[in-house]
């Protein structure tokens, strides 16, 4: 019905267990219908399922996003992270669509800050603006991952960073397994760093996926 809802317990991507309703943090946090703004810390551990790799598994993360969010933009303040498992994420958005992430605060994962995950068939994952100008990263993997694994795409659109995006592994992780994954523009003023890569964009199937950067 195009109504944005909210759930402190929804453990899938569908939406299919959980109470959901209206801004469950009003509080602290404001939504006018459009923009959300997070000044508080939101923290997850082990609280949601996700499809890693082909398998369902245990996932943790601050804040998942699903469905579409094309007409909303989500600013944090505070500090999201995720403890847990090795498969955690500050932000985790699976087959979601969302038109705008700015991030002036922390963001942190286990094993990514920020996840652009595409893991079904034709489940693509949009961020169509993402912002930094605060901190994104991860200390075992990567700071924000753009990764579709399966017969759908991961997008952003346009990523401008002008605080610090840092991953163990890659600050900026661009792959894909099967169809493409792709960073429309990248504008950098901040620091971009990796203990392996800055920038690691990737494609394992030659005839079938595609990983681009359109411009840097």
């Amino acid at each position: 019905n195009g109504t944005i809802e909210f759930s402190k317990d929804s453990t899938n991507k569908d939406g299919t267990d959980g109470k959901w309703g209206g801004n469950p943090y009003s509080d602290d946090n404001n939504w006018d219908g459009k923009t959300y703004i997070n000044n508080m810390t939101l923290f997850g551990n082990n609280n949601g399922k996700g499809l890693i790799s082909g398998y369902e598994l245990t996932i943790s993360y601050g804040l998942r996003l699903s469905g579409n969010l094309k007409e909303v933009e989500f600013i944090n303040n505070g500090l999201i992270l995720s403890e847990g498992n090795n498969n955690g994420f500050g932000i985790y958005n699976d087959a979601g669509n969302i038109w705008s992430i700015k991030n002036n605060g922390t963001i942190l994962g286990d094993f990514s800050g920020i996840s652009n995950y595409s893991s079904g068939s034709d489940s693509d994952s949009i961020i169509g603006s993402l912002i930094n100008m605060g901190t994104i990263s991860s200390n075992s993997s990567t700071g924000i991952s753009n990764y579709s694994a399966t017969l759908g795409s991961s997008v952003i659109e346009s990523l401008i960073n002008i605080g610090v995006i840092y991953g163990n592994y890659s600050g900026i992780f661009n792959e894909s397994l099967a169809l493409k994954s792709v960073i429309g523009s990248l504008l950098n003023i901040g620091t971009i760093s990796g203990d392996s890569y800055g920038i690691s964009n990737s494609s394992f199937n030659l005839k079938t996926s595609s990983s681009s950067i359109g411009s840097l």
